[in-house]
């Protein structure tokens, strides 16, 4: 068992289930110019069932968009408590933004951490955050804190509620000011919400689009 904060991860066995290509499209998706998914199934990736330390990939997509951006890549790693082979955690922190970009998809279930460890005490000037559903109505919770001591401890910075329709809103995009010295850990809790398809409820996965530091 691994322990976030207060937020214990389950050891599990993760099935292979079926995901709606309902988030955003993939970066293999983008360099084919096709949907690679189209109903199939998305693997898991391995290491599920406790938070996985990532160091994140260099793509060929920039890493970040604009200068006073801090880039993730170059000077922090990433826990990701699940994460789909097509939909890894490093989505998030590339270049591609807005509705249909990039994204993360959770292969479990249930609320899902994402913790982002500084190599060395950042300055926080504010925190941007993507997500988006388009196929479904669905909500997502995502509850952001922070840390100046190395993990320890964390102080609630925000939290917010997406609410998604197929008919109505399908991306989100949120930009909260701050003012913080010293950031060693940022931790996001997303929990996502039932989905609701032609009259039908089931589960959905956490999600996210981008994840910007500046």
């Amino acid at each position: 068992m691994a322990k976030v904060g207060n937020h214990e991860l389950q050891k599990s066995h993760v099935q292979r289930m079926p995901i709606l290509t309902s988030f955003c499209r993939s970066n293999r998706e983008k360099e084919l110019g096709f949907p690679v998914l189209n109903g199939a199934f998305l693997e898991p990736s391995a290491s599920l069932g406790r938070m996985n330390r990532r160091i994140l990939r260099r793509t060929s997509w920039p890493s970040v968009s604009s200068s006073d951006e801090i880039d993730v890549a170059g000077v922090a790693s990433v826990d990701v408590s699940s994460e789909t082979s097509l939909f890894p955690i490093d989505n998030v922190f590339d270049a591609q933004r807005g509705p249909g970009g990039s994204c993360w998809v959770a292969s479990e279930a249930g609320e899902q951490t994402v913790l982002v460890t500084f190599d060395s005490p950042q300055r926080l000037r504010s925190v941007s955050l993507e997500v988006e559903e388009r196929a479904n109505t669905s909500t997502q919770h995502v509850k952001v804190s922070t840390s100046t001591d190395a993990g320890e401890s964390y102080d609630e910075l925000t939290a917010h509620d997406f609410t998604f329709s197929p008919y109505g809103a399908t991306f989100g995009e949120e930009t909260w000011p701050v003012a913080i010295e010293h950031v060693t850990h940022v931790r996001l809790q997303v929990t996502p919400g039932q989905r609701t398809r032609a009259g039908h409820v089931g589960e959905t996965r956490a999600s996210l689009t981008s994840l910007v530091f500046r």
